[in-house]
């Protein structure tokens, strides 16, 4: 966990610098999460199984978690909303519904649409933005085809509503399968 959020932190303090106007005390200013299993915190349990996939709210042990205690270290005023759920492709960010049907809370349609309008009314008020998303259209079948036609309508929507100068950083996937692996007895 600690290695995990050393290096969590070491590429986003590459990558993200909050804005001086974050900095200051004048009132909250918002880390904005997207994305799917990863976002929302699901975890590998010791059968191999992911807790808090099919969670609206997923757990508070995800990258987002540790970015954001990372990152309010910092910044007092910092506050998280994560709009993560676990089965979301590009897809179903964009349109609502999620592959494994998940139900999420969403006002809005989609994730996308939520977290698009909270970041127009919040804005000037946002920090940075992180995204992950992808594994869903791997595993639907819609694959990089899928990723390509999806992923910039979602990064052109997130742009425009929070402004040209906060920064989103979007992560790549690790091999999911890796860590329930370790678990296992090998034979």
């Amino acid at each position: 966990m600690k290695l995990r959020l050393v290096i969590l932190a070491a590429i986003c303090a590459a990558a993200l610098t909050v804005p001086a106007a974050a900095r200051a005390d004048t009132g909250p200013v918002y880390y904005v999460a997207l994305g799917d299993s990863l976002a929302a915190g699901a975890q590998p349990a010791r059968s191999g199984e992911l807790n808090g996939l099919h969670a609206a709210n997923g757990t508070n042990r995800g990258y987002v978690d540790d970015l954001y205690a990372a990152e309010r270290a910092k910044v007092p005023n910092l506050q998280l909303r994560n709009f993560g759920c676990g089965g979301e492709t590009t897809q179903t960010m964009i349109n609502g519904g999620t592959f494994f049907d998940t139900r999420c809370g969403y006002k809005a349609s989609s994730q996308l649409d939520q977290a698009v309008a909270f970041l127009r009314a919040h804005r000037g008020q946002i920090a940075f933005i992180t995204i992950d998303i992808g594994a869903g259209d791997l595993i639907s079948g819609g694959g990089v085809p899928a990723i390509a036609a999806g992923l910039p309508v979602i990064l052109d929507r997130l742009r425009d509503a929070a402004g040209p100068d906060v920064p989103i950083a979007g992560m790549n996937y690790y091999d999911p399968f890796l860590a329930p692996s370790g678990s296992r007895p090998t034979t």
